[in-house]
């Protein structure tokens, strides 16, 4: 059980870490918009 914990937090950052990288990209790609 303790083992599945740790697996099911591995997957949890995975997927932030992908979310947090793609909202980076966007929120730059927005400020380019605005100082472009």
């Amino acid at each position: 059980m303790k083992v599945d914990a740790f697996v099911l937090f591995c997957k949890m950052y995975e997927s932030m870490k992908y979310a947090l990288l793609f909202w980076m990209l966007y929120s730059m790609q927005l400020y380019n918009a605005y100082t472009h």
